[in-house]
């Protein structure tokens, strides 16, 4: 076998970046890397976050950056890096670092997916919730199905495997209880460090949040974002 080098080829450099810059995760419907300043987005890249912003692709409104979502799937995964807030949640006030509702009807928690943190009971912690019809769907704040203890100024890696009579919240890495008699809400948006209604304020850092519109399995849902 003949190997022939030919060593006048100009490469194309922004072409040659462009082939390796893919940072988003596989299979990301939204991706939002705030550490990093970038989006993406439907299939589009943005270099800022302000460019998606500027393209109408992330809504700012209430000061809150809203995505209008896909059609969604009928299973889906939401997660979310941050920073828990310098003080603790007043009890039974929660804080979402990210949240997936219906949308501007008036309601902040009638049809909703969100991780963040709470007070509950006296202990801080970090959760994940789902509501369907103003009713939830998986066990509330404190159970252990939903709730890890967690303390101020923490770093969190948070995530959720939506499926109906199959809902898993995975904090840390750690996969908790998977839930097998629940409903998954009718969902339009997904709002960042608060909830429609702007009642549920993230007050630490918001890192990277991301929603994969498609079924994951546990060892894909504690891995996100990891």
């Amino acid at each position: 076998m003949t190997i022939y080098i030919q060593s006048n080829v100009n490469v194309d450099e922004a072409a040659r970046v462009g082939d390796y810059s893919e940072w988003w995760v596989d299979g990301a419907a939204i991706h939002l890397d705030y550490e990093n300043d970038r989006a993406y987005i439907a299939g589009v890249q943005y270099a800022t976050i302000a460019a998606a912003r500027a393209a109408g692709a992330v809504v700012v409104s209430g000061g809150i950056d809203r995505v209008a979502l896909p059609a969604m799937s009928a299973a889906f995964a939401l997660a979310a890096t941050g920073v828990t807030g310098a003080t603790a949640p007043a009890e039974g006030v929660s804080r979402y670092l990210v949240a997936l509702d219906d949308g501007a009807d008036g309601v902040g928690g009638d049809e909703l997916v969100s991780v963040g943190e709470s007070t509950s009971s006296g202990t801080h912690g970090v959760f994940g919730l789902m509501f369907s019809g103003n009713s939830s769907q998986i066990p509330n704040v404190p159970n252990a199905a939903v709730f890890v203890a967690s303390a101020v100024s923490t770093a969190v890696r948070l995530g959720m495997r939506v499926k109906a009579n199959s809902t898993q919240v995975s904090i840390d890495g750690v996969g908790l209880a998977t839930d097998t008699n629940c409903v998954v809400p009718t969902l339009t948006q997904l709002v960042v460090g608060n909830r429609d209604d702007g009642a549920r304020g993230w007050t630490g850092t918001i890192k990277q949040v991301l929603l994969i519109n498609a079924e994951v399995n546990e060892a894909t849902l504690k891995s996100l974002l990891g």
